[in-house]
């Protein structure tokens, strides 16, 4: 209270609610030092009877608190109602009216109710703001017809732009069409829809944006580091987001429309997808040593023991070839456990010159195999060791496949190797008996070989340092001018 007022209100204020506290100042231009020194906000201000002009009483009281409501609490004969209205009050209380105390208590109790349900509101408001502006979360607000009312800024920088409009309005996909229907699953059944899992779609514009979603998470994105020292490529980058959903319900309890928030998971993605792969290779370490080692292994242990009871020592040549096949078999599973990683950098590598390199480690003398590019290769973005194995195994299987079962079939033990460019990719085809029908779905597969050397390791190494790039390998039949014989192995981006 300001200036002078009766002890009776005074005290029938203090009792207006456990948490009000009155304070008393004997002037107005007194009242800022208090607000200034106050760790409260004042809710009302009640002018009491004085000598100061009740406007300069007001023009002091709102210099520092613009908005607070103010109760003149003056006798009417010396300050009539209008008059103090017209002074800028919010509200008059004759002090020399019928019952004055009592209803003081009343206005002042109105007007401290509805000043706190204000700031209230206020801060709800801010908060809210602060959740649509700040949060790095794709928070939404939809009315009953699925149209937006409000969008948090996550995921653009306009959300105006979504405001009055459906999902469908916005983009007009297939998955702005499955999110509408589970936008009125949730209003017109009543039922939350919980951390349903969704692709985020690259194209600008569309619902989810990838390239808005990695814009505004750069700071607080860092490149996924996987073990192994694996990373994800950003070009490739696969997003992925949990959405809920649930209803939107007014004070009498109607579902008036659904609130919305997702949640970016790429990372987890990432991560759960990279563990299923390294979970992968540990399965395919396992199967090696468990059966396919374990074989030549045995095979070692006993040409031993019979060395050792017969004393002939040309047994351990087949001790020695046993410890070849597990050597072989080693370099193969270390290959293909390495060729699956995320290529991390890529450089411009000569193809031409990578064929060379790679036919260099063929046994063609032997094998009697030959070699023959198709004009010029150029060159291709690749990682130049993962694509010297590629190749190293795609001519291995062409060599020790084709020689073999020409032999077999025709006694002529020759096989023609041949290079060539796509126009997305390369291709490497033989003109072999090819690749007999029974084998051809399961080519790929680990442990799939038609010889018995083979360690069945070769074309899984070829596909999965393919897939490591980004690319894809198929296999047909060859070609090669009227002869439709052999294998063909096209490697296409």
């Amino acid at each position: 209270m300001i200036e002078r007022e009766r002890e009776s209100a005074a005290e029938a204020l203090t009792e207006l609610a456990d948490d009000a506290r009155v304070e008393s100042v004997s002037e107005s231009s007194a009242f800022a030092t208090f607000v200034e020194s106050s760790d409260e906000a004042v809710d009302c201000v009640v002018v009491g009877d004085g000598t100061t002009a009740l406007s300069t009483v007001v023009d002091d009281v709102r210099d520092v608190a613009a908005d607070v409501p103010l109760v003149a609490f003056r006798p009417a004969t010396t300050t009539p109602p209008g008059a103090a209205l017209d002074a800028g009050v919010t509200d008059v209380v004759p002090s020399d009216g019928p019952d004055a105390t009592r209803l003081l208590v009343r206005r002042v109790e109105r007007e401290v109710s509805h000043r706190r349900r204000e700031r209230e509101h206020a801060e709800t408001a801010n908060l809210l703001d602060t959740l649509f502006e700040q949060i790095p979360l794709h928070l939404y607000v939809k009315d009953t017809d699925g149209r937006h009312l409000r969008v948090s800024r996550a995921y653009t920088d306009d959300p105006e732009q979504y405001v009055g409009k459906t999902d469908v309005e916005l983009a007009g996909s297939e998955e702005s069409r499955q999110t509408y229907a589970d936008d009125m699953r949730v209003i017109e059944e009543n039922e939350p829809i919980l951390y349903k899992r969704e692709p985020l779609v690259r194209e600008v514009g569309d619902r989810f944006s990838v390239d808005d979603l990695q814009r505004h998470y750069s700071e607080t994105r860092p490149d996924v580091e996987a073990l192994n020292g694996e990373t994800v490529d950003d070009e490739r980058y696969e997003g992925w987001v949990l959405t809920s959903k649930v209803p939107w319900r007014d004070v009498d309890g109607d579902v008036v429309g659904l609130i919305g928030v997702t949640i970016d998971v790429s990372q987890q993605e990432a991560y759960r997808r990279l563990l299923e792969r390294q979970n992968t290779r540990l399965e395919e370490f396992a199967s090696v040593v468990a059966h396919d080692i374990r074989n030549p292994l045995n095979v070692a242990a006993g040409y031993i023991e019979l060395t050792r009871e017969t004393g002939n020592l040309d047994h351990l040549q087949r001790v020695v070839a046993a410890h070849g096949r597990i050597a072989d078999l080693v370099d193969d599973v270390l290959t293909l456990a390495r060729g699956g990683n995320d290529i991390k950098q890529v450089s411009l590598v000569s193809l031409d010159a990578l064929v060379t390199e790679a036919w260099e480690t063929v046994d063609s003398e032997t094998q009697a195999a030959t070699l023959s590019i198709d004009g010029p290769l150029g060159s291709i973005r690749a990682d130049k060791t993962r694509m010297l194995a590629l190749l190293e195994n795609l001519f291995s299987n062409a060599v020790e496949h084709g020689v073999r079962d020409t032999a077999a079939t025709t006694g002529d033990a020759h096989v023609n190797v041949r290079v060539g460019r796509l126009p997305n990719g390369f291709y490497v085809e033989d003109d072999g008996p090819g690749i007999p029908d029974d084998v051809r779905e399961r080519l790929f597969e680990q442990g799939v070989t038609t010889t018995p050397d083979g360690t069945g390791f070769g074309l899984a190494i070829v596909q999965r340092v393919a897939e490591a790039h980004g690319w894809d390998v198929d296999v047909v039949d060859a070609t090669d001018g009227a002869t439709t014989s052999g294998a063909r192995f096209e490697i296409r981006e």
